[in-house]
């Protein structure tokens, strides 16, 4: 699990990312990330859509993964960012943790965060 501290969990928080974050696309995901150099930490926020699957059950399957992924990518991540993973076309049932990894250490690295 990812500590609260490393999680977006207000409506303000994910307001504020939207409206000043710059776009990253992978393949699956879309990462919108903010640069606020007053944190001492990285901050993420995850979003998986009704359209994605209609079953509460896989949509909270693939946030767990991204979660976990993140986790483990956490002591490379540099500080002071705030970034929102959304999933935009739907990974491949049942989940794979190391795609999706795979994923998120492409759009990070991307968006100069790795």
């Amino acid at each position: 699990m990812l500590k609260k501290l490393h999680r977006l969990k207000k409506n303000k928080d994910f307001s504020r990312v939207f409206k000043r974050s710059r776009k990253i696309r992978t393949d699956n995901l879309l990462f919108n990330v903010a640069q606020f150099s007053h944190a001492e930490v990285s901050r993420f926020g995850f979003v998986v859509a009704n359209s994605i699957d209609r079953r509460a059950t896989r949509r909270n399957g693939m946030k767990r993964r991204m979660r976990a992924a993140i986790k483990e990518l956490l002591p490379e991540i540099k500080t002071g960012y705030d970034a929102i993973i959304s999933v935009k076309k739907p990974f491949s049932y049942p989940y794979k943790l190391a795609e999706i990894k795979d994923q998120i250490k492409k759009g990070l690295s991307d968006a100069g965060l790795l």
